[in-house]
């Protein structure tokens, strides 16, 4: 039963929305004293691309199209994968917890944009 809901529940939100999952390359980032393009303190729960995206929601999924979360997109990146909005960098306070995301969701995935914050 609780399953049957849950599935209804995910079926029916991505019905609100233009669902177009893009293939990328997951990556993290870790603290490098800067803010972000936007110029936010950087903290878990941001990611980087590029510039097109910059103030949208990325929804991100693991390549088994697992739920992974939202990350808002405050930062850009110099690699040409981020440059060509290929890719997602993931921001994480340290490099254990860099390590534990990546080992947990993998380096490729899934990214669905959203015109939201948060």
């Amino acid at each position: 039963m609780i399953t049957a809901i849950v599935t209804a529940l995910y079926v029916s939100a991505f019905t609100v929305f233009d669902w177009d999952p893009q293939e990328i390359v997951i990556s993290c980032y870790l603290p490098t004293g800067h803010r972000t393009a936007d110029g936010t303190v950087p903290y878990e729960g941001i990611c980087a691309s590029n510039q097109d995206h910059l103030g949208q929601t990325a929804m991100l999924f693991d390549s088994d199209m697992r739920f992974v979360g939202f990350f808002e997109v405050k930062d850009t990146g110099g690699h040409h994968l981020l440059r060509e909005g290929k890719a997602v960098d993931i921001y994480r306070d340290n490099m254990d917890s860099a390590r534990d995301f990546i080992r947990e969701n993998g380096d490729h995935g899934y990214v669905v944009w959203l015109d939201a914050e948060g």
